[in-house]
Order: structure tokens, then sequence, then C-alpha cells
């Protein structure tokens, strides 16, 4: 399976690099023309930066299905309250019927 290259809109050269900080993609002319405003920022290798985000997606992704999971119990045990209080509002229903 062949991986079809990303190019750099500003110099037509294949993306090499990303600077994390900026979330920004870089080709290598970009890293050397701008060295300066990215010598501070962390800059990974595509690959890397791909599995970063690939982990950062599976960490929010366990995460919501945590929240999901925890809303899903909360609406059931809801549910389930308001069947009892359906049941006691019916009950004393009939027995104040039955008083008269």
């Amino acid at each position: 399976m062949s991986k079809s290259a990303v190019t750099c809109l500003d110099h037509g050269k294949v993306i090499q690099a990303f600077c994390a900080t900026e979330q920004q993609l870089l080709c290598i002319d970009c890293i050397i023309q701008q060295q300066i405003l990215h010598k501070t920022h962390v800059i990974l290798s595509i690959e890397d930066a791909s599995a970063h985000q690939a982990n950062l997606l599976a960490q929010n992704l366990k995460k919501s299905q945590k929240v999901d999971s925890d809303i899903k119990n909360t609406i059931n045990a809801m549910k389930a309250e308001l069947l009892l209080a359906e049941e006691a509002a019916h009950s004393k229903r009939k027995g104040a019927n039955q008083l008269f």
C-alpha cells in the first residue's frame, strides 16, 4: 500500500515534521527558514506526531465512552426511581379512592 505524500503549501516539498507547539506541518525548508521561530518548540517527526495524536484520540475515546456509560447508568437509575415513585403514587391514589 503506497502512501501519498503531503506537500508543504509554501514550498511544495514533502512534509517531514510537525511543530507540536504551533500545531503546524513543516517541510525541510520551513524548518531551515523558520529555525529561530521553532528553536524552542517541540518538533516531532511525522511518524511520532501521528502516533502521539493516535494515542490522544484513543485516550479521548476512552474518556468519552466512560462518560457515555456513566450517563446511561444515571438515566437507568433515574428511570428506576421514577418507576418506584409512580408505583408509590398509584398505591396512594388507590388507598385514597378506597377511603371515598
